[in-house]
């Protein structure tokens, strides 16, 4: 484990594996930097950095929480790459590696599925009413774990949260996931960059909002191109990992 300290004095945590052109991982909501090392384990064509968002794992947290503090934790990575990296956002992370990259000098984008408003999609299978609102009250009455089985549930179309690898780990940072759904549903389109090379990701069994949004970006950035995972959901960066390697290989040695 190796840390940067973000400009607001946090500590991040991250893993740092192989050598070769770098990779920044930028997990989603609920998880950590777990979710990353089966992909780890299979990508020997660049060097490939996961850390911790903050609010969870070995990474520290600051209040009060804002987006803008999430992207110069990204700034602090960055950094610690000897040359521009390649960001890879999967959900949240995908926001936050867009968001991210007017700011800092990268050599491209990965982007598997982030979750992209619901008013900009046509069809979509999300609930009407704010998961942000709905799993911070569970939160509020003292109940994390349904705030992550709801978030989980409603968010990626899951069925029995309670067998995958992240549970219960996933319920100890419960309190990250209202601030980051709030940040989803106020997320602008209009901030999508469009100017990096772009590979986006999707699952085929992924939800149809979180599909329809990777043909919604597919649209808006010129230089992008997209790869369905087969059998996939929306965890398919721990799922899928040898396919994902495949293509983000693919991806880094041409760019």
């Amino acid at each position: 484990m190796e840390t940067v300290t973000s400009a607001d004095g946090t500590t991040i945590a991250y893993d740092r594996t192989s050598d070769g052109p770098p990779v920044i991982g930028l997990h989603g909501t609920g998880v950590r930097r777990t979710m990353w090392s089966l992909l780890a384990g299979q990508f020997d064509d660049g060097t490939l950095l996961a850390p911790d968002r903050r609010g969870r794992g070995d990474s520290g947290d600051t209040a009060p929480y804002d987006f803008q503090r999430e992207v110069e934790d990204v700034q602090a990575l960055v950094e610690a790459c000897e040359r521009e990296p390649v960001l890879f956002g999967s959900s949240f992370g995908g926001l936050l590696s867009m968001e991210a990259a007017p700011s800092v000098d990268i050599a491209g984008l990965a982007l598997y599925e982030p979750p992209l408003p619901q008013a900009t999609i046509d069809e979509r299978d999300t609930p009407q009413r704010s998961l942000a609102d709905q799993t911070a009250e569970l939160i509020d009455a003292g109940d994390p774990e349904e705030a992550a089985r709801t978030f989980f549930t409603q968010a990626t179309g899951a069925e029995s949260v309670e067998h995958w690898p992240i549970w219960p780990e996933c319920v100890e940072f419960a309190q990250t996931i209202p601030r980051e759904c709030r940040i989803v549903e106020a997320f602008e389109l209009s901030t999508v960059p469009t100017e990096y090379p772009t590979l986006l990701f999707t699952g085929s069994e992924s939800p149809e909002y979180l599909q329809a949004g990777i043909d919604e970006l597919a649209e808006r950035i010129p230089d992008s191109t997209v790869v369905t995972l087969d059998g996939a959901g929306h965890a398919g960066v721990a799922t899928a990992p040898g396919q994902v390697a495949e293509h983000l290989a693919s991806f880094v040695q041409q760019i």
